[in-house]
């Protein structure tokens, strides 16, 4: 396993039997199940109209693995999970940002 990303997304409509999941839901049961995370943090984003929200993060790191929790915060957020190798996670974290043209 390289990586993989679970993203869930809060509908803007009611679905009947459908309850989406939330970064402090997310956060908890990966607190629960692998302890505290290396480092978690909050970073101002501006959505698509400039719109600033705290966007919460979360790190765990391991030997070899590494599970990350982002919030993408605002009107039809989501939360993504992702899980994968430590070198795939150093690899991607040495790549090149995008410029957020908005800030």
């Amino acid at each position: 396993m390289v990586k993989i990303k679970m993203v869930y997304v809060a509908p803007s409509a009611n679905i009947e039997a459908y309850r989406p999941k939330f970064f402090s839901e997310l956060f908890a049961g990966l607190r629960q199940a692998y302890g505290p995370p290396s480092k978690s943090y909050s970073e101002p984003v501006l959505n698509a109209y400039g719109v600033k929200y705290d966007a919460h993060r979360a790190v765990g790191m391991g030997n070899q693995d590494v599970i990350s929790i982002i919030e993408q915060a605002g009107e039809g957020g989501r939360t993504e999970a992702i899980a994968g190798m430590l070198a795939e996670y150093n690899r991607a974290a040495q790549a090149p940002k995008t410029a957020n043209p908005l800030q």
